[in-house]
């Protein structure tokens, strides 16, 4: 019996050492331990490279605003100020083409108005078509060329921007997995990759020809009075910009419900799994199950670094040619009605039907963002970040 009482005593007296431990280590070094275990997981999902993979504009953009990882200190330090300051920086950089061209049509028009007047008090009446026709060709001379210009530019961003988006999904699918939302990360895998890759493709190879040759019939609508294309290029307009929100609404319903299905299944299977490890594990099962608890946490901590960093990623380097778009806008918009001011027919023609290729390169631009920057924060806001 005394034996029998002496190895109870020595058990009781091992437990009690034991939880002792657990809560030491619980109390003491569990919150210490907190930013270096989120730090290691920064470190080993390979976000802190997604800033090396933005184009040399956007890193600048970002660093000016003090962002160069996803790490959620510098997120977190983002101001108002900083962001409104860095817009209008932007809008300088890039209105100054438009502004150019803006100067360049209104002397234009000035100089063939002056014309139509010295033409009308000689009663030269035939000369009234000649100068609307070569009004028209010197505006083109000015327009044309950055027009296409910009063009291209537009397509080479959503390239650049859907590559930039088909590097985070990987990175931000594997946080999502470890954080135990495999399902969630799955569907969203799937479903973002193939999107990217249709952006890409779509944007090389559909949407500069097709907006080359819109212009191309924009001109020679105004241009040539024979040739009446002007209902043409306004229902290829309306198509465009209906087609964009039908599919970017279809994308964006498919993508939460997925979503949502998703986070439904990965929150029961983390339940469990957390109910298994407190249950199942003698002693320190609760220890445990409040360490995973709170590395799941700086996963989700994580998770959103990443999600914010991917749409400020989006922001910097879509913004900076919907700016230029902007302010071509404006700027067609006031030739135009300085045109109608001075009587010049042909020449707002031709300006508004370059305002309508404008707004089709806008409403793309933001279609192609909006999708990459909704996605995004759906993931977010449904998965518990």
């Amino acid at each position: 019996m005394k034996k029998t009482g002496a190895a109870v005593l020595i058990l009781l007296l091992i437990f009690l050492c034991s939880q002792i431990h657990v809560q030491a280590y619980e109390a003491d070094e569990q919150p210490q331990n907190v930013d270096e275990i989120y730090d290691e997981q920064l470190k080993n999902s390979g976000a802190e490279e997604l800033f090396d993979e933005l184009p040399p504009q956007a890193q600048r953009n970002l660093e000016e605003l003090g962002v160069e990882s996803p790490d959620w200190r510098e997120l977190n330090a983002l101001s108002f100020g900083a962001v409104f300051s860095q817009i209008m920086q932007m809008l300088g950089e890039n209105g100054q083409t438009p502004a150019l061209a803006m100067a360049q049509v209104l002397a234009l028009m000035l100089l063939c108005a002056l014309a139509d007047g010295l033409k009308l008090s000689f009663g030269e009446k035939p000369l009234g078509g000649i100068i609307g026709i070569v009004s028209t060709l010197c505006i083109c001379g000015v327009l044309v060329y950055p027009i296409v210009e910009a063009i291209e530019k537009s397509a080479q961003v959503i390239v650049t921007a859907s590559g930039f988006m088909l590097l985070y999904i990987p990175v931000m699918v594997g946080v999502m997995i470890a954080a135990g939302q495999a399902v969630s990360g799955a569907s969203y895998y799937t479903l973002m990759m193939g999107a990217g890759q249709v952006v890409t493709q779509v944007s090389s190879n559909v949407l500069v020809p097709l907006l080359n040759i819109f212009l191309g019939m924009s001109i020679v609508s105004s241009i040539s009075q024979r040739i009446n294309l002007k209902g043409i290029c306004g229902l290829c307009n309306k198509v465009v910009k209906w087609v964009l929100a039908f599919v970017m609404s279809v994308f964006v319903s498919v993508l939460t419900f997925q979503t949502m299905l998703g986070a439904a299944a990965d929150t029961t299977s983390v339940r469990a799994a957390r109910f298994a490890i407190s249950s199942f594990v003698p002693v320190v099962g609760g220890a445990l199950s409040d360490a995973f608890l709170t590395v799941q946490s700086c996963l989700k901590m994580l998770k959103s670094g990443i999600g914010v960093f991917a749409i400020l990623g989006a922001a910097v380097i879509f913004l900076p040619m919907i700016l230029e778009c902007l302010v071509w806008l404006f700027s067609i918009h006031v030739c135009a009605a300085a045109g109608d001011v001075f009587g010049l027919t042909q020449p707002c023609a031709l300006l508004r039907a370059a305002g309508k290729v404008i707004s089709t390169i806008v409403a793309i631009l933001l279609c192609c963002m909006t999708v990459f920057i909704i996605s995004a924060a759906i993931i977010l806001m449904i998965g518990g970040s």
